[in-house]
C-alpha cells in the first residue's frame, strides 16, 4: 500500500468514524424519548408505581422497598415486574441477592 493510499484509507476511516459518533448521538437522543415515553405510560395511572420507581436506585431489593412503602412484597415485585416490562428498571444481582436500578 502506498502513502497515498493509505492517507486515504484514513480519511475514509475518519469519516465512518463520524457517520458512526451521528448514529449513536440520535440512537441516546432517542432512547432518552422512548424512556420518558414509557415513564409516562407507567405512571400514568399509579403513585405507587412512580415511587417504587423513585426507591430503585441499585441499593434495594424487593422487600426492602415494600418496606420503606408499606406494602405487601407481592405488589411490590407485582409493579417492579411492570417497569421492568417497560425497560424503566433493570435488575443487578450480587451473590444472591437482587437489587433494582433505574434504566437511564
Amino acid at each position: 500500500m502506498s502513502i497515498e493510499e493509505g492517507k486515504d484509507l484514513l480519511q475514509s476511516l475518519y469519516r465512518i468514524e463520524d457517520k458512526l459518533d451521528e448514529i449513536v448521538g440520535v440512537l441516546r437522543l432517542q432512547q432518552g424519548e422512548a424512556i420518558e415515553a414509557a415513564k409516562r405510560r407507567a405512571f400514568a395511572r399509579s403513585t405507587l408505581r412512580r415511587r417504587i420507581y423513585e426507591l430503585c436506585d441499585g441499593s434495594r431489593s424487593v422487600g426492602q422497598i415494600a418496606n420503606s412503602l408499606g406494602r405487601p412484597i407481592q405488589q411490590i415485585s407485582n409493579n417492579i415486574a411492570m417497569l421492568r416490562d417497560h425497560g424503566l428498571v433493570k435488575e443487578v444481582r450480587s451473590g444472591k441477592a437482587k437489587y433494582y436500578m433505574q434504566v437511564r
